[in-house]
């Protein structure tokens, strides 16, 4: 093992990555429903990484215990066998001035004869082990395709001899050595220029394989190498290691466009202001509404959503349930003010708002998802949802694993030369770009204030990242953040000097950790100003900024009904947009006032009435968890126990309490990742206490388990199968079925709905 570390522990660092993390079963569950391109595409990097495996470790052992042909044979049988290293030959209770029994010694050099024959062919047949256990979890299926693996080698490890002999080459291992490093240098050189392409094409198994069969030739020979000079090759290792960061200083900064961030970028009191003179008429006034005066108006929803995180899953939860409430009720973007995203569910939500006509267009995929037979087919006027379930289908996983294999391994060794290679991270963002852009959604793409809400009312965007050095959030979004609304977050625009597009607006919340690169922020001036991570490390929830929007949204309402009408808010507004503009020339006072006065008789019979809508991503969560003090539900002690109705109580504790014998180990990480969850839940349960004691509406929307058990949920990652975005685009369908549903889960959903349904209708939710 020693001998032929170099495939024995690529071998390893695969298992690990594919078994002992969510994504590997799903991954084999995608490449299974790929059809025969996929499942050939894994089976050619199956094959490579065998035979490179297989050549390789059969070249290191021979350069350690030395040709086959020249093994001593072993009296009295013809069995040859290596000699022994003198290490071994002093093991056990041996003393140092004696050596081991002829017949042990025998033993022992047919024992490493064994394995030095064995160890290459295991070696081969490992990628296809790791594949079938990915792709068929029965032990007694795994059995047949590891046989299958087993005469595949046997046929191919033939195939070669014949080959050898038919052309006479007698020094075929040198040529096959040489042939490995150009396979090695192609391949590195494709995936440098293509990983959205190769990815795609291979997958995240295929890529991960495919790495480690080139990598595999300049381990080996820098193990060679190493050997010859005498010089350890972890150093070598760790010595390169050390130089990477001062390559690459500069090569995970946030992807940025030429121009700057826009001038005069509006605050919240404008964008109320927008966003009741963009309520379109028929949307404002409910049809055989009578608006004459005050007492005659009717609540006009205004609907903040926050979000979870919870990768690729939370991602089409989100954006296919705000679609399907689009498809439903055609008002239902229009009365979004804004959405506080996290993590997977801010790309949901800059899908969704990419996808809301008139800058979605479905395509013909789209109309497919739609189609009779699908799930979405039972939502009402299919249309945007298909765009959010195309857009969100592709795998995002292959790109990204060869942009962070390929790319951020060999990028910075080649920075140097003045070679640019695309980071993981841009690599991701136009994996979503390309997918929504075949959907229909072009529009993520674009500059991101190019959706700011204007004429017709688009959902402000407030995307939480997390500034590493301080820990503090960083918001982006289309609306100023400022002091007088936010406590303690800081505005991406005022860090970064430069405009984005929206791919990277939503990656700014979901770059998880070590998967995606930490985003460094520079300003106009180039100046440092930290980096940026995932949103989850602040809280996982998007709940503390959509805290803070419900508040700034609760306390202009407040102002305005002090006065009694509109007026307050409008003038309020007009006064913060000509601050913000002072000294730009470019504002007519008159004209201004006279708009004052216009838009005070408009909406004098408007009362905008806040309804909180909060998706939540994780079917792991507790019912503990999911209770909501305005939500008419008991407070639920544990699971596995009895409501506690008693409001006075303590909170009980839950789960497992006695620690394990790792605990000291674990406990800060533990802690840390616990601490997510406990903050978003007790920011989520605030707000809803204070909506209830302020008049407003609140509802909770929960991705149900994706099994039978309750905890069963989706991996962490960016990868879906088939399999399972069906199961979640039927929580979805189930929101408009007519009668009960058997499933707990989606029932509770179910009810949420008609409570929005009518909450959007104008009408008080029952």
């Amino acid at each position: 093992l020693a001998a032929a570390a170099g495939p024995c522990v690529l071998i390893a660092a695969a298992a690990i990555l594919l078994f002992l993390t969510s994504q590997g079963p799903e991954l084999g569950r995608s490449v299974a429903e790929s059809g025969i391109i996929g499942i050939g595409a894994l089976l050619l990097a199956c094959v490579v990484w065998a035979l490179m495996s297989w050549y390789w470790a059969r070249q290191l052992l021979t350069l350690r215990f030395g040709h086959r042909g020249k093994w001593e044979a072993l009296a009295p049988s013809q069995h040859t066998a290596p000699n022994l290293p003198d290490w071994i030959a002093r093991v056990g209770l041996v003393k140092l001035a004696e050596t081991l029994p002829e017949r042990e010694v025998r033993l022992l050099r047919r024992w490493l004869g064994f394995w030095v024959n064995a160890l290459p062919r295991l070696c081969a047949m490992a990628p296809f082990g790791i594949a079938a256990f990915m792709l068929t979890p029965s032990w007694a299926e795994n059995g047949r395709v590891l046989a299958l693996a087993a005469l595949v080698m046997l046929l191919i490890l033939r195939l070669r001899r014949w080959i050898v002999a038919r052309m006479g080459w007698q020094d075929w291992q040198p040529r096959l050595g040489i042939a490995s490093l150009v396979f090695s240098a192609v391949t590195i050189g494709a995936f440098l220029l293509f990983p959205l392409e190769l990815g795609q094409r291979f997958g995240a198994v295929g890529a991960v394989f495919l790495f480690f069969a080139a990598l595999l030739p300049l381990i080996a020979n820098l193990y060679v190498w190493a050997s010859r000079w005498r010089v350890p090759v972890l150093l070598l290792v760790f010595g390169l290691l050390a130089l990477l960061p001062p390559l690459q200083r500069d090569r995970h900064v946030v992807r940025g466009l030429a121009e700057p961030p826009p001038t005069g970028r509006i605050g919240m009191a404008v964008a109320m202001h927008r966003w009741i003179q963009t309520q379109p008429e028929t949307l404002r006034n409910p049809p055989g509404a009578v608006w004459q005066d005050a007492e005659a108006a009717t609540d006009l929803p205004l609907v903040l959503v926050t979000t979870a995180g919870g990768g690729i899953s939370a991602a089409v939860w989100t954006a296919l349930l705000l679609s399907a409430l689009h498809d439903d009720d055609p008002r239902f973007a229009a009365r979004v003010f804004a959405i506080s995203g996290v993590s997977g569910g801010a790309l949901g939500a800059a899908v969704f708002v990419a996808a809301v006509p008139p800058l979605g267009q479905p395509s013909r995929a789209a109309r497919v998802a739609c189609a009779p037979g699908r799930a979405l087919h039972a939502v009402p006027n299919c249309l945007v949802s298909g765009i959010a379930a195309v857009a969100l289908s592709g795998d995002f996983l292959g790109p990204l694993v060869a942009g962070f294999a390929f790319g951020d391994g060999f990028g910075p060794i080649l920075a140097p030369f003045g070679l640019r290679i695309r980071n993981r991270a841009e690599v991701l963002e136009l994996a979503w770009e390309a997918a929504c852009a075949r959907a229909g959604c072009g529009a993520l793409a674009r500059p991101f204030h190019a959706l700011m809400p204007g004429e017709e009312w688009r959902p402000a965007l407030f995307l939480n990242g997390t500034h590493v050095e301080t820990g503090k959030r960083i918001v982006t979004s289309p609306l100023a953040v400022t002091m007088r609304h936010f406590d303690d977050a800081f505005d991406f625009f005022a860090l970064h000097g430069r405009e984005i597009r929206l791919s990277t607006a939503a990656l700014n919340a979901a770059r998880f950790p070590y998967v995606t690169p930490a985003g460094l922020m520079r300003a106009a001036d180039g100046t440092p100003r930290g980096h940026i991570a995932d949103g989850g490390y602040f809280e996982n929830y998007g709940a503390e900024t959509g805290a803070e929007v419900f508040r700034a949204v609760q306390n202009l309402l407040e102002e305005n009904r002090r006065n009694g009408a509109m007026g307050t808010l409008v003038l309020r507004a007009v006064q913060e947009f000509l601050d913000h503009n002072r000294g730009e020339g470019a504002t007519d006072d008159e004209a201004a006032l006279r708009e004052v006065r216009e838009l005070i008789e408009k909406n004098r019979s408007v009362r905008p009435r806040p309804v909180l809508i909060e998706i939540s991503s994780d079917p792991a969560l507790s019912e503990r968890d999911l209770w909501r003090p305005a939500s008419g539900q008991e407070a639920a002690r544990c699971v596995t126990t009895a409501p506690q109705a008693d409001p006075e109580s303590a909170l009980p504790v839950c789960g497992d309490g006695g620690g394990h014998f790792l605990t000291q180990t674990h406990a800060p990480v533990t802690a840390l990742r616990g601490t997510r969850t406990a903050r978003g839940v007790q920011t989520v349960r605030r707000v809803w206490r204070r909506a209830k004691e302020e008049g407003a509406e609140a509802m909770q929307f929960v991705l149900c388990p994706q099994g039978p058990v309750a905890d069963d949920r989706p991996p962490l990652g960016w990868s879906l199968s088939r399999t399972t975005r069906e199961d979640i685009a039927e929580d979805v369908a189930a929101l408009f079925r007519d009668t009960a549903l058997l499933n707990p889960c989606r029932e509770r959903n179910r009810m949420e709905m008609i409570r929005l349904r009518a909450l959007l209708a104008g009408r008080s939710a029952p």
